[in-house]
């Protein structure tokens, strides 16, 4: 499980870093990524799950695609539309097939045509819910930011008041500290004058 922390930042309050500032902080970035591998995720994290709406055939027939290769199985055409034997004669059982691929196929076709415009404005009427329900769903998170956004900049405007006057307390403290160790260097050079060493 990861550790949330506090970020040591007060956007609101805080100055704009310098050109300077932002080419140190960019550097240290780059430096600490040296040391880190972009390709493993972090120990804490939980392992990723494969989600894929593919099924294992397509899965291994697109890898056989995508080294390039080719698809040796499959429907062979060659008994749909090759209706000779080996001696040139008209064979009447690969003519059935034939016909009888043919007529499924008709049929699929009429089929697609009587039902597939409803099947397809169907399909896109699901599209079109699911699109509405991610656009709803991205405008309820915006809301949510901004309303976050908002509360921390309220909140940080509050408190600026105090921040600039703990700011003030803390360098005049340490600039008391720092005064307090001066004037004891210097009494004790006085003192050391005095005893003669």
């Amino acid at each position: 499980m990861l550790v949330e922390s506090q970020l040591d930042s007060l956007p609101y309050l805080d100055a704009v870093p310098t050109e300077e500032e932002v080419v140190a902080a960019k550097a240290t970035i780059d430096k600490e990524l040296e040391t880190v591998s972009r390709n493993t995720p972090h120990p804490a994290l939980p392992p990723l799950e494969k989600t894929s709406f593919l099924t294992s055939v397509l899965e291994e027939e697109i890898a056989i695609r995508e080294r390039g290769g080719q698809i040796d199985r499959g429907i062979d055409l060659d008994r749909y539309t090759n209706l000779y034997d080996g001696k040139g004669n008209l064979d009447p059982k690969k003519a059935y097939v034939s016909l009888a691929y043919s007529r499924g196929r008709l049929e699929n076709l009429n089929l697609l045509n009587e039902y597939g415009k409803n099947q397809w404005l169907i399909g896109n009427d699901e599209l079109q819910t699911t699109l509405k329900e991610l656009e709803e769903n991205l405008e309820e998170q915006n809301r949510t930011l901004e309303s976050i956004n908002n509360d921390r900049k309220i909140r940080q405007e509050e408190s600026q008041t105090m921040y600039e006057y703990l700011q003030t307390r803390w360098k005049e403290g340490l600039k008391n500290v720092v005064d307090v160790n001066v004037e004891c260097l210097r009494l004790e050079q006085q003192l050391r004058h005095l005893r003669g060493e």
